[in-house]
């Protein structure tokens, strides 16, 4: 991950409202549904009857997941998955950007969960007040720990992978009215938290390495600051979007939305100059 960004869900409305699919364009791009259901067959040699059972993670990105090869991830709540993929096919028809918008990946892993559930599923005679017999059913609850496990484990694996190996990471903010920082408080999703998480490790690691780099005399002067949840996300919106869409010939969009970023803030501060 080179760059990191969010957007308020309402400047992306007004970017992709000529878009009308909900279903990602060019998904078979992704190899996402491949990628899935290799990880449910492997899962699936895993014996819930066998105490020393393994599943290996690294295996399964290196065959599977490693395949999976996109420009931008895209992090959101459940409630901006339509906008998400409106922006992820925006994206790739005005860029050529390939996108992996997360909740395509953790609906299926919910669904795969599900499954998994069900093999610890069991039938049981019980018998009412007036001893009439009936069948109840039962989850095995230490078998169903233990696929949850493995599930878990591997999505944060698949999740913490994938964030590291995809160029951009961009994060919609779902409410305007409210601050980032503020939306971050109000995080409900495990898996946008630990999304998050990876970004501002990431970012951190980065500028421990800068630090390093320095020489003596330098980190003499060096003071540096890790950031909190989500503090190093650039905010881009409407504008910028729209200024990098005119653009014609674009080689890497992201340098020049950076670009455009800092022009702006650079109008913004002269302006507040002659304004005070």
């Amino acid at each position: 991950m080179n760059k990191a960004y969010y957007i308020d869900s309402t400047d992306l409305e007004l970017i992709v409202e000529s878009e009308k699919d909900d279903k990602i364009t060019y998904a078979e791009k992704l190899s996402l549904e491949n990628a899935i259901k290799n990880l449910k067959n492997q899962i699936n040699k895993t014996s819930l009857e066998d105490g020393n059972a393994r599943v290996d993670a690294e295996s399964i990105w290196d065959d599977w997941f490693s395949s999976i090869n996109a420009d931008v991830f895209i992090s959101h709540s459940s409630k901006d998955g339509k906008l998400a993929i409106q922006f992820a096919n925006w994206l790739y028809k005005n860029f050529k950007l390939k996108s992996f918008v997360d909740s395509q990946f953790w609906l299926r892993i919910d669904n795969l969960q599900r499954e998994f559930d069900e093999k610890t599923k069991f039938v049981k005679t019980e018998y009412d007040p007036y001893g009439i017999s009936y069948k109840k059913t039962y989850y095995d609850y230490n078998k169903r720990n233990e696929s949850t496990a493995h599930v878990h484990a591997l999505v944060t694996y698949a999740l913490t992978k994938m964030i590291n190996k995809t160029p951009v990471f961009i994060f919609i903010k779902s409410n305007s009215s409210i601050s980032f920082e503020e939306s971050i408080e109000k995080l409900t999703s495990p898996w946008i938290f630990h999304e998050l998480a990876i970004v501002d490790l990431i970012n951190s690691q980065k500028l421990k390495k800068l630090e390093e780099q320095s020489t003596e005399n330098d980190k003499s002067n060096i003071s540096v600051t890790y950031p909190m949840l989500g503090n190093c996300l650039k905010q881009i919106n409407y504008k910028n979007l729209k200024d990098l869409q005119s653009e014609k010939n674009i080689k890497n969009p992201f340098a020049e939305l950076d670009s455009l970023i800092e022009n702006n803030q650079s109008v913004i501060n002269e302006l507040y100059k002659i304004l005070i």
